[in-house]
Formats: C-alpha cells, sequence, structure tokens
C-alpha cells in the first residue's frame, strides 16, 4: 500500500500471488530513480489515485552481468503511465574498477577496523525498493567501501614487503643494540604482510 495513493485498498491477494510469481521465477525488483509512483489517473478530488504498478526487475545472474544497472522512471505528457529507462553501462567518463574482488576476503577480518567499516555502511540508507532490491544494496555498497579501504591498508604490499625487508637488513647489518626494538617492530610487520598474502593465496586456491 506504500506504492500507492489514493483509491481503494488494493486486495491482499493479487498481491500475494505476484509476490510468489517473482520468488518463483527468481526476480528482484532493481529500484528506481524518481517518483516512486509510475501511473495515474489523472482525475481530481477524491477521485484522484496514483500507484507504482510499472516495475523492472532481473534475476540475479542478470544483476550480476549488469551490476551498474539504473533504472529511471522519466516523465511524459501522452500517457497515464510513464516510461521506464533501464540503463545498464556506466556514464561516460567512469572508468570501471579493475580486478575489484568479487568475495570477502578473509585476511580483511584480520583488521579491527573491519567490523566497524561494515557497520558504518550498512547503517546507510538505500536507494528506493522492495526489501531485497535495499538488501542487494547494502552488500554492493559494503563490497565497493572494504574494497577502496583494503587499498589504503593492504595497497602495495609487495613494495611495502622490498622496503621493509631491505631495513631490516640494513639494521642487522649495524649490530647495534639501540636498534632492537626497530628490528623487533619490523619483523612483525613483515609476518603480518605474509600472513594476509598466505590467506590470501589460501583463499584463491
Amino acid at each position: 500500500m506504500e506504492e500507492k495513493q489514493g483509491g481503494l485498498t488494493q486486495p491482499l491477494r493479487p498481491m500475494q500471488e505476484f509476490k510468489e510469481a517473482l520468488l518463483q521465477c527468481g526476480l528482484v525488483d532493481l529500484g528506481f530513480h524518481g517518483n516512486i509512483f509510475t501511473c495515474s489517473n489523472g482525475q481530481e478530488g477524491e477521485g484522484f489515485f496514483q500507484e507504482r504498478l510499472n516495475r523492472a526487475c532481473g534475476t540475479i545472474e542478470w544483476r550480476a552481468l549488469f551490476p551498474h544497472v539504473k533504472v529511471t522512471h522519466l516523465q511524459v505528457t501522452y500517457s497515464d503511465h510513464v516510461p521506464i529507462l533501464i540503463s545498464t553501462h556506466l556514464p561516460i567518463g567512469h572508468r570501471r574498477r579493475k580486478r575489484q574482488p568479487r568475495h570477502f576476503e578473509e585476511k580483511w577480518s584480520t583488521h579491527p577496523d573491519c567490523e566497524s567499516l561494515i557497520r558504518e555502511v550498512w547503517g546507510r540508507d538505500t536507494q528506493n525498493g522492495s526489501p531485497m532490491f535495499k538488501l542487494f544494496e547494502k552488500i554492493k555498497q559494503c563490497q565497493v567501501a572494504l574494497v577502496e579501504w583494503s587499498k589504503a591498508i593492504f595497497g602495495n604490499s609487495k613494495t611495502k614487503l622490498q622496503v621493509m625487508q631491505a631495513e631490516l637488513e640494513d639494521l642487522s647489518l649495524q649490530n647495534n643494540a639501540n636498534n632492537a626494538q626497530r628490528i623487533s617492530t619490523l619483523k612483525s610487520e613483515i609476518n603480518t604482510i605474509l600472513h594476509h598474502d598466505d590467506l590470501s593465496w589460501r583463499q584463491r586456491s
């Protein structure tokens, strides 16, 4: 009923049957941008009503093929139904992320900030749409946030490892007791990077 304004109350049975049909076909509401209502009778006064009668849906597999899909409710003057524009490509000039992880990385969970990041992103508002659509949007937002966060925390591990190992070797050759604390810290940081790399390779195997 939140998708209708005015008119008679919608009967429950057809709505339930439509919901079951979507589930049976594995279809998920793709959400939308623009006005929630797609159909209006154009009358005035008590006879007026409008509702979200038209919608775009897709399977989970289809959404995986087109992760940047955008559904827009347009406005026209020649019909009581608004056209729905479905765009499956990135905006012009937007660079596609390269080699973005599609699964949760085990090494992420070893960092103390991982859980707080997920909680913060999950609590954000999502686009209009069905509960299932909002769930997918939250998962997608978490994925994007974790990937960006991972670049800052775990990025360039090979370069970091080479720099640390070179510094460790240099300090060790000095045989200076004053370097003991720094050497211990370097060994711990190197072991952490090696552990993260081990988790990554083990997960991919």
